[in-house]
């Protein structure tokens, strides 16, 4: 397995270190967006590719590369294409007076290092025997959680262009300030389950506890204060009615 990582590693870095290079054409950061769910679906398919494949286990596999394809096609429309600039991503520079470009290749780098662990469940569900039940089952709610992110991530949209200096709060941004994120940790908690017939594949539960982790303590507080800048008090009364992450149903709601 150390070989498996380290050749996948060399991978993610090469991909990183070519998304670097169109960032400096670009000068838009948040290219790491678009990239951050190709270098998972890389990951995945490289962890799967090298064991033993089946029938069953190519489910789970589709759903990655529809879950990826879904989102940096999103993110290219409606982000990089129009050359959106993502103030969330001023705290990569803001704190420090090293080099900005050297900053953002470090960023990328550590972004694609945190992408093969996020793929982890894909190693064992390509080198373990699955069970095609537990497939079955956490397939139809992983693409169900697919489905939850896309409506957010439209709801988000539409919205937007409708009242851009506005907060959203229809749809299921009433029941959660983030509920695109946390459909996409269900998601990844769904591919932890579908590859965890094994004792051994319980360890990929370890994706869902790293990106819950990540959203929680990194994603989550730098969006909230660019949020707060940018919409002021709007926002601080939306986040007083509304739960950070988990949906809930509200009084105002």
């Amino acid at each position: 397995m150390l070989y498996l990582l380290l050749s996948n590693w060399l991978l993610i870095a090469v991909l990183m270190t070519l998304a670097w290079f169109i960032y400096l054409k670009l000068k838009n950061p948040g290219l790491i967006d678009l990239f951050w769910p190709i270098s998972i679906l890389l990951s995945g398919l490289h962890y799967y590719f090298k064991g033993d494949i089946t029938a069953i286990s190519l489910l789970p596999v589709a759903l990655l590369v529809l879950w990826a394809l879904r989102l940096a096609g999103y993110l290219f429309i409606f982000r990089i294409k129009p050359n959106l600039f993502e103030k969330r991503y001023d705290f990569v520079t803001e704190k420090s007076n090293k080099n900005k470009n050297l900053l953002f290749f470090i960023h990328y780098q550590f972004q694609g290092f945190l992408a093969m662990f996020i793929a982890l469940p894909f190693y064992f569900i390509g080198h373990y025997e699955q069970n095609s039940i537990l497939i079955y089952v956490t397939s139809a709610l992983i693409l169900i959680f697919i489905a939850g992110e896309s409506l957010a991530d439209i709801q988000l949209q539409q919205f937007r262009t409708a009242q851009p200096k506005k907060v959203c709060n229809i749809g299921l941004w009433q029941y959660s300030r983030h509920p695109n994120y946390f459909f996409e940790w269900l998601i990844w908690l769904g591919f932890a389950l579908a590859g965890s017939s094994s004792l051994i594949g319980l360890l990929g539960f370890l994706s869902p506890i790293l990106l819950l982790f990540l959203m929680l303590k990194l994603t989550l507080p730098i969006t909230e204060q660019a949020s707060i800048k940018s919409r002021g008090a709007e926002y601080l009364n939306y986040q007083k009615k509304v739960p950070a992450f988990f949906p809930k149903i509200t009084k105002e709601y």
